[in-house]
C-alpha cells in the first residue's frame, strides 16, 4: 500500500457576530464580545464539530475569539491558548474618517489590489499586518505537538492565513469572505504545505441566504449615524 505524507488538520473559525455599535456609540474593538445571533453562531458551530478531537485550541485572546473558542469547546477540557500577534488588523480612531474614507475602506479597499503601504481606517498598513499573522501562523505550524488544532481568530486573520496558504499576496484578501461563525479547514503536511479542504462554511445558515452584503458592508451600514451624531 503506498505511503503517503502525513497531515495534520486545523480546523480556521472567525468568531461569531459582535455590536460594534452599541445605542449610537461605537464599542472598542477590543473588548466587544458576542451578541445573541454571534453566540448562537457559535453554538451551531459547536454541533458541527461536536465529534472532533481537538488537541489544541488557540485564539488571539480578544474576548470575541476566546468567547466563541469557549461556545465550541463546550466540555472538552482543552485550555485556551491566546497568541496576541493574531490580533485583527488595528484601525485608527473612525471619528476622524469622512463617510467617504469609511466607504473607501470598507466597500472599495478590499476589492482592489492593496499595497503594503495602504492602512486600515488610518492604522496598522497590510503589510505589517502580514508581517505579524503569517509568521505567528507559521509558528504554530512549525510545532509538531499537535494534530488537530481549532484555531479561532478573526475575518482579516483568517483571510491572510488563507492568502498565504495558497501563496497568495495582499490583493488576494478582497476575493476571501469570512461570515460571523464561519468554519474553514486546512491540512498541513510537515513541511508546512496546505491544502485547503473548505471555506467560509456557516452551520447556521450554510446557504448564506439572506446574506448578500459582505461583512464589510454591513459594518459601513452602521457607522454614518455614529458619525453624525458626534459632529
Amino acid at each position: 500500500m503506498p505511503v503517503f505524507p502525513p497531515r495534520r488538520r486545523v480546523y480556521l473559525l472567525r468568531h461569531g457576530e459582535v455590536s460594534y455599535i452599541e445605542q449610537g456609540r461605537a464599542v472598542p474593538p477590543e473588548s466587544v464580545s458576542l451578541n445573541e445571533q454571534g453566540r448562537a453562531q457559535a453554538a451551531a458551530a459547536a454541533q458541527a464539530l461536536a465529534g472532533v478531537l481537538f488537541d489544541r485550541v488557540v485564539c488571539s485572546g480578544l474576548p470575541r475569539t476566546r468567547e466563541t473558542a469557549q461556545i465550541v469547546l463546550g466540555e472538552r477540557a482543552l485550555p485556551i491558548e491566546e497568541v496576541p500577534a493574531l490580533h485583527e488588523i488595528r484601525g485608527g480612531r473612525i471619528m476622524h474618517l469622512t463617510s467617504a474614507e469609511l466607504r473607501e475602506t470598507f466597500v472599495e479597499a478590499i476589492t482592489r489590489p492593496l499595497a503594503p503601504t495602504d492602512t486600515f481606517l488610518l492604522g496598522e498598513t497590510f503589510g505589517d499586518f502580514r508581517a505579524r499573522i503569517v509568521p505567528a501562523f507559521r509558528a504554530l505550524l512549525a510545532d509538531m505537538a499537535w494534530r488537530t488544532m481549532l484555531l479561532v481568530l478573526h475575518g482579516a486573520v483568517n483571510r491572510v492565513i488563507l492568502a498565504d496558504m495558497l501563496g497568495a499576496e495582499l490583493d488576494a484578501l478582497g476575493h476571501f469572505e469570512q461570515d460571523a461563525g464561519c468554519i474553514n479547514i486546512i491540512d498541513v503536511n510537515e513541511a508546512g504545505y496546505g491544502i485547503i479542504r473548505m471555506v467560509n462554511y456557516t452551520p447556521a445558515n450554510p446557504l448564506k441566504s439572506g446574506m448578500e452584503l459582505t461583512s464589510m458592508e454591513r459594518y459601513f451600514l452602521e457607522f454614518p449615524q455614529v458619525i453624525a451624531e458626534d459632529d
